[in-house]
């Protein structure tokens, strides 16, 4: 089958349905230099550490391919899942080397821009971090995966000429950006510094490693988070062979379902029943009703599962088109609604330094909530990434239609003190259209099981 004109789309639904390795091979070929050079970037220039962060964002697209069937691009989301993926390695990496000073081993690049390369190399993956998803997704296609703007225009839905215009909007915008942390460059500058800044030599080996290992753990859709994963890597060093054998050694289920009929509108069964105690797990919860306006976010959680750490979690609605775009109200007779959940976990101390103690609770029970506008639940998500050791234990998505009851998980099947458990983060959810006709009310119950002394 010849992939080559293939869009990311067809060849992602190809691989979740088919399994298809030359649809999965092609989307490693397509994408693989641009989030290498990412991840080389947010890792000062460490090329082996770079490979494993390139090594286990692959293997999370393989994992999660279900999930982004209706994605027609998925540069911005093999982006934004480098830089998340990178952060956290760079911090596991500071860990184990205690003092040692991470040494920069990226090839100097010399251009005659506006722009330094080696003042704008530091901030630049943060900065594009604060872009809206539709502008960084632009950024990411033009310039990271040096696309014409006709492709660029298929990709995001609209003319070259339109292309053109979102990558000129997108890249002010970032310039804009840049200035205010202090570093003064012109558009053309800036252009040509993220075109130089995608300008490395990817590793022989390193696609056809990462393809192997990926459709590995995919087939076997392996248990715990790519984050686990890469810790193992970092930590231990082992091999993509090594990988793969320890991934088919596990099992995990990820469910996201839609009921086709509207059920009785609750939060899908008593909570209490479904917290009660049973040997060698340990369960907590939460029942929300909130109304939310598109993109506003909920916190909930706070339990403790083990000594000193914390675990949190963050729900967010958003309401979308028929093509997926975001919108600010909901458009048809039955709206669509992409709700976005994240399960973090991390320190007790470091969410004290971010305010969040009075969420803690004591039982495995939580019925306190916070709100965040978009911005505010940026820089929070933002000081988790950078300022904490927190890890992100699961973040599912689902598109769904108002008044279905839907779910999202990320289970494994363990057999537990004689008894199959579903272990890992669950979430069911009810989403309608709110008396004001631009919110969001949301029903949701938030489930997270751990075998006990994990």
């Amino acid at each position: 089958m010849d992939t080559t004109m293939v869009e990311d789309k067809e060849l992602i639904c190809q691989y979740a349905s088919q399994r298809s390795e030359a649809a999965f091979a092609e989307l490693v070929r397509r994408h693989l230099k641009m989030v290498y050079a990412a991840a080389l970037r947010q890792v000062n220039g460490d090329f082996h550490l770079a490979e494993d962060v390139a090594q286990s964002v692959f293997t999370d697209l393989a994992r999660k391919a279900g999930r982004l069937q209706s994605h027609t691009s998925i540069a911005g989301w093999l982006y934004a899942s480098t830089r998340f993926t990178a952060a956290n390695a760079v911090r596991a990496e500071a860990r184990r080397r205690v003092r040692e000073q991470t040494v920069a081993a990226m090839n100097e690049i010399h251009s005659n821009t506006g722009a330094d390369w080696n003042e704008l190399r530091p901030i630049i993956d943060e900065a594009l971090g604060k872009l809206e998803d539709t502008d960084r997704e632009a950024i990411v296609l033009r310039y990271f995966e040096s696309m014409e703007f006709s492709l660029v225009g298929t990709a995001l839905g609209v003319s070259a000429s339109g292309a053109r215009m979102r990558v000129e909007r997108a890249l002010e915008k970032l310039r804009g950006i840049l200035q205010r942390s202090g570093l003064s460059t012109t558009n053309a500058a800036l252009a040509e510094a993220l075109t130089e800044s995608s300008a490395v030599a990817v590793p022989i080996h390193l696609a056809a490693g990462i393809t192997s290992a990926a459709l590995t753990q995919g087939a076997a859709t392996a248990a715990g988070s790519a984050t686990s994963i890469l810790k193992l890597i970092i930590m231990k060093k082992i091999t993509l062979v090594t990988i793969a054998v320890l991934a088919v050694s596990m099992v995990t289920v990820v469910i996201v379902k839609t009921a086709q009929q509207s059920p009785p509108r609750t939060a899908a069964g008593s909570l209490a029943d479904w917290l009660k105690e049973e040997p060698g797990v340990k369960k907590v919860g939460a029942k929300i009703h909130v109304t939310l306006a598109s993109e506003e976010t909920v916190m909930t959680g706070g339990w403790s599962l083990k000594d000193g750490n914390r675990v949190f979690v963050f729900i967010t609605p958003i309401w979308i088109d028929a093509k997926g775009g975001r919108v600010q109200s909901p458009q048809g007779a039955q709206p669509q609604v992409l709700i976005d959940v994240k399960f973090v976990e991390g320190p007790e101390q470091d969410f004290v330094k971010l305010g969040l103690k009075h969420l803690f609770v004591a039982q495995n029970e939580s019925t306190m909530t916070t709100k965040y506008s978009s911005a505010q639940f940026r820089s929070l998500m933002d000081s988790l990434k950078t300022d904490t050791d927190t890890d992100m234990l699961s973040a599912p998505r689902l598109v769904t239609l108002t008044g279905r009851q839907s779910t999202v998980a990320a289970t494994a099947e363990q057999m537990i003190a004689g008894k199959t458990q579903t272990i890992g983060p669950r979430v069911d959810l009810f989403s309608s259209v709110a008396s004001d006709g631009i919110s969001v009310d949301l029903d949701a119950k938030v489930l997270l099981t751990e075998a006990a002394g994990h």
